[in-house]
């Protein structure tokens, strides 16, 4: 997975005022296709990572700030060689820039690695899945 960041200004209509606007880009191994998303000017975002936790059946992944707080996650459970995803969210504040994602692209990536398909009970999952056909592989 690789990342950029580009600072983009723009004018306002009122009065000559420079807005920063963020914007990342994810390009993923497996597809020449590039998803994008604007979102607000956040620094945290470049130190927060991603962990597996695996109980038996039931797995969830972490998204970690550079604190070592969690901040959002993706759960799922594992049967039949399935991954049921039954949940995504991220901290209220951070919403809107694009983690939720980055948690389903490590979630996609798993399924791929381990041959599973995924079943999205969770409705971003779903929305997600239906909009990107670079991940229907994992379907």
């Amino acid at each position: 997975m690789f990342c950029y960041y580009l600072i983009k200004f723009s004018l306002t209509k009122k009065f000559f005022d420079l807005k920063f606007v963020w914007y990342f880009r994810v390009l993923t191994n497996d597809s020449d296709k590039v998803s994008s998303k604007k979102a607000k000017l956040n620094p945290k975002l470049i130190t927060m990572k991603i962990e597996l936790k695996l109980d038996d059946k039931n797995g969830v992944f972490l998204l970690i700030d550079e604190n070592e707080k969690e901040v959002g996650e993706l759960t799922f459970m594992l049967k039949d060689e399935q991954m049921l995803i039954n949940h995504t969210g991220v901290n209220p504040e951070l919403r809107g820039q694009g983690l939720a994602e980055k948690l389903v692209l490590e979630a996609v990536k798993y399924a791929r690695e381990n041959q599973l398909k995924i079943r999205p009970f969770c409705s971003y999952v779903s929305v997600y899945i239906g909009k990107h056909p670079e991940v229907q592989d994992v379907i």
